[in-house]
């Protein structure tokens, strides 16, 4: 075997391992978390997927909040409105308090990808200040 085709056949093994390596790297790499909401360290993180229903096509919204690295406690949460982000009728609703150095379990809300839902989240101090607002569902992370 020449060594022109010795490098060839070594690049072409090379190649696809390379490429194995990413198709099996892929649905590990695929999931992740979106910081929706924070106030001062208390953060709230959400990922979606798509889910079919007898209610029709769904994002599932996983999420929880972290108080970990905090020194006191916090509050946070997701709600799913309809029509209006603010002042339409609450579809689903996920709200955790926390002490200091804490982490909440996941939540779970749903929200319609045919109808107008909106996600909102926010998190706050214990005292009722705080943030939120919407969240595209774009921007989150699929799980």
């Amino acid at each position: 075997m020449s060594t022109a085709r010795r490098r060839l056949t070594s690049l072409a093994g090379v190649g696809g391992l390379v490429a194995a390596a990413a198709v099996f790297a892929a649905p590990a790499q695929a999931g992740g978390w979106t910081q929706v909401a924070r106030a001062d360290h208390g953060y709230v993180f959400a990922c979606k997927t798509a889910v079919n229903s007898a209610y029709g096509p769904l994002w599932r919204v996983t999420t929880f909040m972290s108080n970990y690295y905090s020194d006191h406690g916090h509050t946070g949460g997701v709600t799913v409105r309809r029509y209006d982000p603010y002042s339409g009728p609450v579809i689903h609703r996920w709200n955790v308090t926390l002490g200091p150095g804490q982490t909440s379990g996941y939540g779970t809300v749903y929200l319609s990808r045919l109808l107008p839902d909106t996600l909102t989240a926010g998190a706050g101090e214990l005292n009722g200040e705080g943030a939120g607002g919407d969240v595209s569902m774009s921007s989150v992370a699929y799980c």
